[in-house]
């Protein structure tokens, strides 16, 4: 499908200061369209479509251009105030600015004299006017955000305003679900139909994605900061605070919550992170509040949270299981072994680092796996706090999960974004990272760097192959 990389909007003109020895020459004769033409390179037939009105169907022709544009014809003729600038773009050996090439392009219009206009060109995400675009905005403050890769299915909870946000790519069905109360963790079922919610109050809540309606709340003693279905009719909830605590045990059949006692209280904190181990009735957590922030294994074969659990003394800040089971990624991009649960309380001091992917960046910001588990996706970063200043751009990697090989790189698209009316390039960080089952596409879950100053969320699609 065609698509249009730019449409420049023109809103009014005036004169324009330019140092390069033709537009100085040419100063005091030059009018500059106001605003820029942006372009992006996901374009194969990048065009530059003008509107200005007292040109009526005077002919033009291009009189100043930077080296990188190739012009289809360098004359042209406006119709009804309208004509369309055609080019490619030849990538020239020395860019001042790695990220974007820039420049002005002049046209010298008959009756009318010289007229300017700026053009950007970049990886730049929400240009106005493409047919197709990979980067949906999404509406609110993220709160957590799921995917169930065998039914397709991601899921965006957001706040302000309280509502579930539900996409089925390969079937291009996306809706929304509203909420009454403020969510902040999710997970799925294993029928990929069914969600639970952790909200800001002391409730669950149950949703239907076929019926795309609440049908159930389950009252809690505590704010859930995090859960996990266990796929086993149990949900498994880490309250929020900054006390030492215990894991909730959900019944869901029942409703029944049951606390753990004082054996898990003396190793857990609130605003614990979890996650399930596949393939195993065990779950692995890691503490957000003190140093070192461990790393604890809990049985859940019987249903309820097993009092008694294994922990490890070591700081690993966040984790993500691999689909084996046995291997975890830290933060820092370690690997680490997940060994047969014992039930002793307290582990060794340290587990053996058994693998490390080679990340040109500091930290993981998220990771996910195929189905098959044979390829790790990883968004990295050197922000380890989210929300924190990071001052440089998220990469995406795609690594080979059994020799930790990075095999390719994406770069995050730049959103365009207009403050105190300058134009400014902010970049996106990557918060949530999906992907498919078979590994062809990816979905990052996105919000503008906090440099901007602006709390915006977006969906940006890439494909692998």
């Amino acid at each position: 499908m065609r698509k249009f990389a730019v449409l420049i909007m023109v809103t009014g003109l005036f004169l324009s200061s330019c140092s390069d020895d033709f537009l100085e020459q040419n100063q005091r004769n030059l009018t500059m369209l106001s605003g820029k033409a942006l372009l992006s390179v996901h374009d194969p037939d990048p065009e530059i479509e003008i509107s200005l009105g007292l040109a009526g169907s005077e002919k033009y022709h291009i009189a100043y251009y930077p080296r990188w544009m190739v012009w289809e014809s360098m004359y042209g003729k406006f119709e009804n105030g309208m004509t369309t600038l055609k080019f490619t773009v030849q990538e020239p050996e020395v860019r001042p600015n790695p990220d974007f090439l820039t420049g002005t392009v002049v046209l010298d219009i008959d009756r009318i004299g010289l007229v300017g206009l700026e053009v950007v060109y970049g990886n730049i995400g929400n240009i106005p006017g493409q047919i197709f675009t990979r980067v949906t905005p999404l509406g609110g403050s993220v709160k957590d955000a799921v995917m169930h890769q065998s039914t397709g299915t991601l899921v965006v909870a957001t706040q302000y305003p309280n509502q579930l946000l539900v996409f089925r790519p390969t079937t291009q069905e996306n809706f929304t679900i509203p909420l009454q109360k403020s969510p902040q963790c999710l997970d799925f079922l294993e029928d990929g139909k069914t969600l639970l919610v952790g909200n800001t109050t002391a409730e669950v809540t149950l949703v239907n994605l076929e019926s795309r309606s609440v049908v159930r709340e389950y009252p809690l003693d505590c704010v859930a900061f995090d859960l996990v279905a266990g796929q086993n009719g149990w949900c498994y909830v880490s309250p929020q605070g900054d006390v030492w605590e215990v894991l909730r045990s959900l019944n869901l059949a029942t409703g029944e919550v049951m606390s753990g006692g004082q054996l898990m209280r003396g190793n857990l904190c609130g605003n614990m992170i979890l996650k399930k181990i596949p393939g195993r009735a065990q779950i692995m957590g890691t503490r957000t509040q003190v140093g070192p922030t461990g790393v604890l294994q809990v049985d859940i074969s019987r249903g309820m949270a097993n009092d008694t659990l294994q922990y490890w003394h070591m700081d690993i800040h966040n984790f993500w299981v691999f689909r084996d089971g046995n291997r975890f990624l830290a933060k820092s991009g370690t690997l680490f072994p997940i060994p047969p649960f014992v039930a002793s309380v307290s582990g060794g001091i340290n587990l053996s680092e058994v693998g490390r992917v080679q990340l040109p960046q500091t930290a993981v910001g998220d990771a996910c796996f195929t189905m098959a588990g044979n390829t790790l996706f990883v968004a990295g970063g050197n922000s380890w706090q989210q929300g924190w200043t990071q001052g440089e751009k998220n990469l995406i990697f795609s690594i080979d999960a059994g020799n930790l090989a990075i095999s390719k790189t994406w770069e995050p698209s730049y959103t365009a974004l207009e403050v105190n009316g300058e134009l400014i390039m902010a970049y996106n960080q990557v918060i949530y990272l999906f992907a498919d089952a078979m590994g062809t596409r990816l979905w990052a879950v996105r919000r503008m760097a906090p440099e901007a100053g602006v709390e915006q969320w977006s969906i940006e699609e890439f494909e692998v192959q």
